[in-house]
């Protein structure tokens, strides 16, 4: 059994068919063919079944198939770190950040960083909350920069609240000014009653249950993924989008965003902490634990200049 041997069957696995998974791989149908059965007597399992013509795992093939990826992202970080150590580059950081903060701050923490940190290699991946969460789990991202809250008996945690935002987030309210008329710089929840509501699927949860506390039902009409796209379509008169106050520092980005009108949501006022966040279970290499440490440091910095 070898990291080749997981391969194939990780590329059957994800194409469902032999001939497919062989020309995707530059290698004869009747190799792959052999290897798999290669593999299946080592195991003692049979790992795919025929039906229809294409190849389904067994239960047994679906456990293979998750720890054979965790492996194969292993092995090629491992493989990266001593490319990196033979170019010169000892610390090689896989780090996920949600889009809104990847574009408003992450640059500035990661320039300062890297200006300690001159020979980090950095690969970034930019993404939704449940995506990023879904590379950590499988190991192919060290850490990730995320809103929400967290299962703290899967992962640590780390609040960037005191470097990215000194007073806190919330979520706010975003939409043209025939939806939210008001002389206040904030609304209560109460005031959105039957407004068609543009939300994030990650807060979409907190807001229903902010709705609930007046009796109400939320009249939500759709959820993204993007806070760019919702105010886009808030742009368009579709309705209001609910999204993290700090988000709607990017109504720059949309065509036509200076039309929007933002208010802080109130009564509840709920909380959007940024968390930068790692696996409990997870070995942490050299540096990934360099930059917790760094952001520790900072964070104190933090809350000192803000007592």
């Amino acid at each position: 059994m070898d990291i080749r041997q997981f391969s194939y069957f990780c590329t059957i696995y994800e194409e469902t068919s032999m001939t497919s998974a062989a020309e995707k791989l530059h290698v004869s149908q009747p190799t792959l063919s052999n290897q798999l059965k290669i593999l299946e007597e080592e195991l003692g399992f049979t790992l795919f079944e025929r039906r229809n013509r294409k190849l389904f795992p067994t239960e047994e093939g679906e456990l293979l198939y998750k720890n054979a990826k965790i492996l194969q992202s292993n092995y090629d970080s491992l493989l990266q770190t001593f490319h990196d150590l033979k170019e010169g580059i000892y610390d090689t950081l896989h780090i996920g950040c949600i889009c809104s903060l990847a574009i408003l701050v992450f640059p500035d923490i990661m320039t300062a960083y890297l200006e300690q940190n001159p020979r980090c290699k950095l690969h970034v991946y930019e993404n939704n909350t449940s995506n990023l969460k879904a590379l950590l789990d499988e190991g192919k991202i060290d850490l990730c920069v995320i809103k929400g809250s967290i299962d703290s008996s899967v992962y640590c945690s780390l609040s960037l609240d005191g470097i990215f935002h000194s007073e806190g987030d919330c979520l706010a309210a975003v939409g043209l000014p025939s939806y939210l008329k008001s002389f206040s710089d904030s609304i209560p929840f109460s005031r959105l009653k039957d407004t068609p509501l543009i939300l994030q699927r990650t807060h979409e949860q907190s807001i229903s249950n902010a709705f609930g506390l007046h009796n109400m039902i939320p009249n939500i009409i759709s959820s993204h993924e993007n806070v760019i796209s919702a105010m886009s379509w808030s742009v368009h008169g579709m309705g209001v989008a609910i999204m993290p106050y700090s988000s709607t520092k990017l109504i720059s980005y949309v065509p036509d965003g200076n039309t929007l009108t933002v208010k802080k949501l109130m009564d509840p006022s709920i909380s959007c902490q940024t968390n930068l966040v790692w696996r409990r279970d997870h070995k942490l290499n050299l540096a990934t634990q360099r930059f917790i440490e760094y952001i520790e440091k900072t964070a104190r910095a933090s809350r000192h200049l803000n007592c």
